[in-house]
């Protein structure tokens, strides 16, 4: 223990110094009385930070491109556009990097708007609407319940994203209705697939996704 020869005091702990008069101490320092929690060496506002700065150096250099080719680039502004769409994936990841759900939901929505986008950008062949975007709706209502299975989640807490994924699903029908997609049976398969799964956990689940449900929404 330390001691100040001028306070006549034992000081606890490692100090400097004499938290009274801030002189000198004597004596073998002690560990901590309270546990030292070691900060993260990458925070997530500097991550985000680093990734806001190289995300405007990389605007700035691609509208340098699209001004010295006098605009004849035309694949600059697609490319602005996806650097947009990576800034904004990358807020979603660190906002909701603690549930791996949200995350993963989240990540599937930005891939459907990127791949939609390079679709109509290339010159719209309609391959996002009839293959992809369909297999991401389906893929994602697989993945969320092998991964609730793995981490044995309550059905509230799974069933959520399930509802919210089979709701976006049926965006798919506007593109059936005004003809942009010519081959409807994959948009047709994932929409059902996905109201079975719906289907299987109001019916099998009830009680346990009630009793989440109402505590998530404290009712």
């Amino acid at each position: 223990m330390q001691t100040c020869q001028k306070c006549k005091i034992s000081v606890r702990g490692n100090k400097a110094c004499c938290p009274l008069c801030e002189g000198r101490l004597s004596g073998t320092p002690e560990d901590p009385a309270f546990p030292v929690i070691p900060r993260s060496q990458i925070t997530r506002i500097s991550l985000w930070k680093l990734s806001m700065f190289l995300f405007i150096c990389y605007e700035i250099s691609m509208a340098l491109v699209y001004i010295f080719t006098s605009r004849k680039a035309v694949w600059v502004p697609v490319a602005m556009l996806y650097g947009f769409c990576a800034i904004i994936d990358i807020a979603l990841i660190l906002y909701v990097r603690s549930n791996i759900l949200k995350m993963l939901n989240f990540q599937t929505y930005a891939a459907i708007v990127v791949v939609f986008i390079a679709d109509v950008t290339t010159g719209f062949y309609g391959w996002s609407l009839t293959w992809v975007i369909p297999a991401l709706f389906a893929g994602l209502g697989i993945v969320t319940l092998s991964i609730s299975a793995g981490l044995h989640l309550r059905a509230g807490e799974y069933m959520l994203y399930i509802i919210f994924n089979a709701g976006l699903s049926f965006l798919q029908v506007i593109f059936i209705l005004n003809g942009m997609n010519h081959f409807r049976i994959p948009a047709i398969v994932s929409i059902a697939f996905l109201l079975v799964l719906l289907s299987y956990g109001l019916i099998f689940r009830t009680r346990e996704f009630r009793d989440s449900t109402s505590k998530f929404f404290n009712t």
